[in-house]
């Protein structure tokens, strides 16, 4: 069975999981304020493509699907690598869990 923790304890551990979040709050709030400009050109760079999107909807078909084609081509890409990479998936199975090598 398991020990209940003291109301004490409890409170400690919410103190301190609060303390963490302000200090990673802060953290964050510095980052943005030095790089304010940066976020600034981002927001401008999104809208005009938006408004592009917007006004030529056609291309904007056209690109999503090749950026879409990519990922999927991407992503196969780097599943096929990484299960080559894995030892057990070598042997030709990809179910290596259920098989067993003596």
């Amino acid at each position: 069975m398991a020990e209940r923790m003291s109301q004490s304890a409890i409170n400690a551990g919410i103190a301190d999981t609060r303390q963490q979040v302000q200090d990673a709050v802060a953290e964050v709030e510095s980052q943005i304020a030095k790089h304010w400009g940066w976020y600034l050109v981002l927001g401008i760079a999104l809208l005009l493509g938006g408004v592009v999107a917007i006004a030529f909807p056609f291309l904007s078909t056209i690109a999503a699907k090749r950026v879409t084609i990519l990922l999927f081509f991407n992503t196969a890409s780097f599943s096929a690598c990484q299960r080559q990479s894995t030892p057990d998936t070598r042997r030709g199975t990809i179910y290596s869990d259920s098989v067993k090598y003596s």
